[in-house]
């Protein structure tokens, strides 16, 4: 009897799992939605008030107007794709002088950004986050995480997830 209740008890948990995951019972083909070829929703933002807390955070002075584009990442030094990333900030920069990247740590320990810097060449400006800087964006619920702004117009987008080469160009044009 036992054994029985045992066996009942997990076909009923095993029901109410594939009913939480939505997962069918039947063969039925899901399509997914077509993309979209829409640029992100841009949002305007104040020059003057990032121009300041950038310039306050990094205790660098830096004139964003500048630049065609700044791109604002946020990033952390133990994100294996921040890593990456750092590597295509670094040839980027070298070759598009009229973007300005800002790497702008997330790591709790600001030791730790000073210990990977110590070990890895960054060749953009990097330093850790401060309230002021963070109050001008959306919550940064992932690393890394990028604000590209365009300085003429002063609009900014938001993407989630690591950059390659061609979306930099993309962003930047």
């Amino acid at each position: 009897m036992t054994n029985k209740k045992i066996i009942i008890g997990f076909a009923i948990a095993f029901i109410i799992s594939l009913n939480i995951y939505n997962i069918p019972f039947k063969n039925k083909v899901v399509e997914a939605a077509p993309p979209s070829n829409n640029q992100p929703m841009s949002q305007s933002i104040d020059l003057t008030s990032l121009n300041k807390a950038i310039n306050q955070a990094s205790g660098q002075v830096f004139d964003l107007n500048r630049y065609d584009h700044v791109i604002v990442s946020f990033w952390a030094t133990w994100c294996p794709s921040c890593r990456r990333e750092n590597l295509i900030f670094n040839e980027y920069v070298q070759n598009n002088r009229n973007v300005l990247i800002l790497g702008i740590s997330v790591d709790k320990d600001p030791k730790a950004l000073v210990e990977f810097k110590k070990e890895n060449e960054l060749l953009f400006p990097t330093f850790s986050t401060t309230k002021d800087v963070a109050l001008l964006f959306d919550d940064i619920l992932a690393v890394p995480t990028h604000f590209i702004i365009n300085t003429k117009r002063q609009l900014m987008n938001k993407t989630v997830g690591l950059l390659d080469k061609n979306e930099l160009k993309n962003l930047t044009r």
